[in-house]
């Protein structure tokens, strides 16, 4: 990010002069950063590299490293979590993890699923793009749904099997 703002303030006419490339940061940075920048001690920053090296040491902490395919492939269907649980919680993850290609996010949500009947659909016909994963997750979802026996207060038991139990105590 910061050599994209040094080549767009020389692209702007500030050639080769780091002085008002930093004066310009100025305009950009946000209350606290202006502010700490504002009150560092003269003669610390001499050029561009410095201010480089001082910022990024003293805001580093603070960064929040966007997540990657990693982060997603760690999402695994919790037991005793529906298919459509799965999906809403894997889909929200999804869009918190920004530039993930879509073969990533099929192989990490097909590694992540329980549902073993899916899984053999998804290597029959394999989607190409996340829209077509989830269009057969949501048809498995509703089928799964279909067969679930609705009962309030029932507790849901996941058999050594894999078969889900319900009954009416712990």
């Amino acid at each position: 990010m910061a050599g994209r703002f040094r080549l767009a303030c020389q692209l702007g006419g500030a050639r080769g002069d780091d002085r008002a490339i930093i004066r310009q940061l100025l305009l950009f940075l946000s209350d606290t950063a202006r502010r700490w920048l504002e009150e560092l001690p003269t003669n610390q920053i001499h050029d561009w590299v410095d201010l480089v090296r001082v910022f990024e040491g003293n805001f580093k902490g603070t960064y929040i490293r966007p997540g990657n395919s990693w982060d997603l492939s760690k999402c695994k269907q919790k037991s005793g979590e529906t298919l459509r649980e799965y999906a809403r919680r894997f889909s929200k993850q999804c869009t918190e993890l920004p530039h993930i290609p879509d073969h990533n996010v099929i192989l990490a949500f097909v590694s992540g699923t329980t549902s073993r009947d899916l899984v053999r659909e998804l290597g029959k016909n394999c989607p190409q793009t996340v829209d077509e994963l989830m269009d057969v997750v949501a048809n498995y979802a509703v089928g799964e749904e279909a067969v679930t026996p609705q009962c309030y207060g029932c507790i849901k038991h996941v058999h050594s099997m894999g078969i889900i139990i319900y009954s009416k105590h712990p």
